[in-house]
């Protein structure tokens, strides 16, 4: 279990190199080969191997460095390519390659050692794979590449975060099997372009501090061999600007870029929901998506207000055509958010839309109409859900609209929230019934419209 420190004029082939539990530094001025026989060349605590002359390598593509490391791994080359192989789980110290490329494989896991935010690993090209796991539920394997692909083998989830902030990033593919979880953040500037996203039934996760692209699958969709595929589907939660400084737009690319959450059997019990916050959105004008009956909900990064349909006066607004768009990725709810306020004016004739959740911080109501003979804000066959005051403040629905009518809607069945104002302050909720042709009655069930203490 002593340390072993060997430095080599030249390349230094390894053949056996065991410390126990010690630790091993290897350091050359060429090239750090092994044979390739899936059996650990070095065995230590922490070990760290260097190359100082430019472009020489540690290991080769055809001949991987295997390692076994107890505590940490470290490796640093002047801009060669580094090919390591793990027997057993691989606690990665920092693997810095400058502009060379990096390749990690591991028969368990990859694993940040210190379960920090500081760059573990470094490299123009980043190629991970392992069976059980690549960064943890503790701690995200942090890495700084401009293309970078990750597998899992056969479980375990993928946690992967960066702060590139130089030049663009592309994500080539993140793969789990057996509903294995997907979360990717990126923390930089660099916007990030993900090609393909499969968690073969797991819950994805996808943020970007200053916008992020989708040029490819990303499915959240089981296909396991073995069982009845397609039936169950992971939730995707998308997040284009997590500084919420106003640069984070979502794109969906045309033809290569699409999103699946849906039961490829149809048996609609198992889709999973997707969310999108973004500054702003490109949706081609036929979208890719398909979520089943999964909920859809979206909410803009920046502003306090929104408006809808009609209504042009907020921070942010959807028009009619959107929030069709938008309705159109399932058959399940479409939910909207403010931060504030919320008007709707207008909304109705839409083909997809059919229940609809809104939820606003403050108040949601609908606004004066230039044809008064059309005073709906919202008219759907199925439910629509308004929830108010969750910002902590007041609770009001309707009753300040500039006609007087309080909240116009023509609805299928109505659910009305402002319980989570607090007690004491303005929580009136006024509701107007109206199809525009006849009087229509108001019905209140026995669930009744809460309005809190």
């Amino acid at each position: 279990d002593g340390g072993i420190l060997i430095d080599s004029i030249g390349n230094l082939p390894v053949g056996l190199v065991d410390a126990g539990t010690g630790a091993v530094t290897l350091d050359a001025t060429g090239d750090i080969t092994a044979a390739d026989d899936n059996v650990a060349d070095i065995v230590g605590g922490t070990i760290s191997l260097f190359t100082t002359t430019a472009s020489d390598t540690i290991g080769t593509g055809a001949a991987f460095v295997e390692v076994t490391a107890a505590t940490a791994m470290n490796a640093d080359t002047n801009d060669g390519n580094i090919f390591i192989e793990s027997i057993g789980n691989l606690p990665v110290g920092l693997i810095d390659a400058g502009t060379g490329n990096v390749t990690l494989q591991s028969s368990t896991t990859i694993n940040d050692d210190a379960n920090d935010a500081v760059n573990d690993i470094v490299a123009n090209t980043l190629e991970l794979s392992a069976a059980t796991g690549i960064g943890s539920a503790n701690g995200s394997l942090d890495v700084n590449a401009s293309s970078l692909s990750a597998l899992n083998a056969t479980s375990g989830a993928i946690n992967l975060a960066s702060a590139r902030s130089s030049g663009d990033y592309a994500v080539l593919n993140l793969t789990t099997k057996d509903a294995g979880a997907i979360t990717f953040s990126q923390t930089g500037t660099s916007v990030v372009t993900f090609t393909t996203v499969s968690s073969d039934g797991g819950l994805i996760t996808l943020n970007a501090a200053d916008g992020l692209t989708i040029n490819g699958p990303v499915s959240s969709i089981d296909t396991a061999a073995g069982s009845v595929d397609g039936t169950i589907s992971g939730d995707i939660a998308i997040n284009a600007d997590t500084n919420t400084d106003g640069t984070g737009t979502f794109t969906l690319l045309a033809i290569s870029g699409s999103i699946k959450s849906n039961d490829l059997l149809g048996t609609g019990t198992d889709d999973g929901d997707l969310s999108l916050i973004a500054d702003a959105f490109v949706f081609p004008p036929i979208p890719d998506v398909d979520i089943g009956d999964g909920n859809f909900s979206f909410a803009f990064s920046t502003g306090n207000s929104l408006c809808l349909g009609d209504a042009t006066i907020c921070d942010n607004s959807l028009d009619n055509a959107t929030i069709d768009l938008f309705a159109g990725f399932s058959t399940g709810a479409l939910s909207l958010s403010a931060n504030t306020f919320i008007l709707a004016e207008n909304v109705f004739n839409l083909g997809n839309l059919n229940d609809l959740n809104l939820t606003a911080g403050s108040t949601i109501d609908d606004t004066a109409n230039v044809l008064p003979l059309i005073n709906t804000a919202i008219s759907l066959p199925g439910t629509l859900t308004l929830t108010s005051g969750t910002g902590g403040v007041t609770g009001v629905i309707g009753g300040a609209s500039a006609n007087g009518d309080g909240f116009t809607v023509d609805v299928g069945s109505l659910v009305v929230d402002s319980s989570a104002a607090p007690g004491g302050v303005n929580q009136n909720v006024t509701i107007t019934a109206d199809d525009g042709i006849a009087p229509t009655n108001l019905v209140i069930n026995a669930a009744g419209i809460n309005a809190g203490a």
